[in-house]
């Protein structure tokens, strides 16, 4: 189901990229203003999609109650050998419990979580979640150490999936040949529209680091970003070929100004009637500012990964 769900969004997504593709195509310089047209049509395939995926999200957590984050999911589709070593140390080395695999599931998604966070992020558990898991399972000393080390080494994998800002300089310089280094972004490689160089965890890990900046963030203040850090500044139109290539723009531009407009501007401050249907994305833009410190929901990924889509299939 965890992969039927994942191929849902890949669906979903390519329909929207089809629009946008639309638009571009049938765009026509003597008559600019028809262009508006068909925006309006593909920001109507957007919001549907976006809808199905809230409910399609809602429906995945109530038949499987473990799969509350983004986190715990992909874990189960990219790491499944992990979570059977980690049954298998709990066995041997533990008080193994009814759900084992469950447990390990939610444990490794977590460190996901917490690897994708800022170290600096209040919410972060990534000194405590290996202890923790041990205590719970009656984890030896020899087990724990094994554990801990699989734990340790999740920085080392978020750096080669999802490298952003100078993570990706970092990248190039690991110990490893070129040949041998892994490509970034190949958990859902397999997924065109939402993996490799469209990877929507790569916009998930994003969104996740800056919430600790919204968290951090006085009410009385603005955010200013740290511009040139994800990217060339400023972003230039016309030299993106991979939704990662907008991360300066996303990070420095758009969450910045989108996050003023929900603290001080009209998101935060007016509701309209059936908002959940004509603009699910701000909608979903509003409780990601006031609840910044909770995991991200895939519905909101999916949301934000659209509107990149969008800029890049148009720019």
């Amino acid at each position: 189901d965890a992969v039927i769900f994942l191929l849902a969004l890949d669906e979903m997504m390519t329909h929207i990229i089809n629009q946008y593709r639309g638009v571009v195509k049938q765009f026509d310089p003597a008559q600019p203003s028809a262009i508006v047209e068909n925006l309006l049509e593909a920001a109507v395939c957007t919001n549907m999609a976006i809808q199905q995926v809230q409910q399609l999200e809602m429906d995945l957590q109530q038949q499987y109650k473990h799969l509350t984050t983004p986190y715990r999911l992909l874990s189960i589709v990219v790491m499944p050998e992990i979570t059977k070593h980690i049954s298998k140390i709990v066995r041997e080395h533990g008080n193994s419990k009814p759900n084992l695999e469950q447990d390990a599931t939610t444990f490794l998604g977590d460190c996901i979580e917490s690897h994708m966070r800022n170290s600096s992020d209040p919410s972060n558990q990534r000194e405590t979640i290996a202890k923790d898991f041990c205590e719970k399972f009656q984890v030896n000393t020899n087990g724990a150490l094994e554990i801990q080390n699989i734990c340790s080494n999740f920085y080392k994998i978020i750096l080669l999936e999802v490298p952003v800002g100078a993570e990706k300089t970092s990248r190039m310089r690991m110990p490893q040949s070129l040949e041998t280094l892994p490509s970034a972004h190949s958990w859902l490689s397999g997924m065109p529209s939402i993996g490799g160089d469209r990877a929507i965890h790569h916009t998930l890990r994003l969104l996740q680091a800056f919430g600790s900046i919204i968290s951090a963030t006085p009410k009385d203040r603005n955010i200013l970003p740290r511009r040139g850090f994800f990217g060339q500044s400023p972003w230039r139109p016309g030299h993106s070929s991979k939704t990662h290539d907008l991360d300066e723009l996303f990070m420095a531009d758009i969450l910045p100004e989108w996050f003023l407009m929900c603290r001080k501007g009209i998101l935060g401050n007016m509701k309209l009637p059936r908002e959940n249907e004509l603009c699910p994305l701000f909608v979903l833009f509003r409780q990601y500012v006031e609840r910044p410190d909770a995991p991200v929901t895939w519905a909101f990924t999916f949301a934000m990964h659209a509107m990149l889509t969008g800029i890049l299939e148009t720019d």
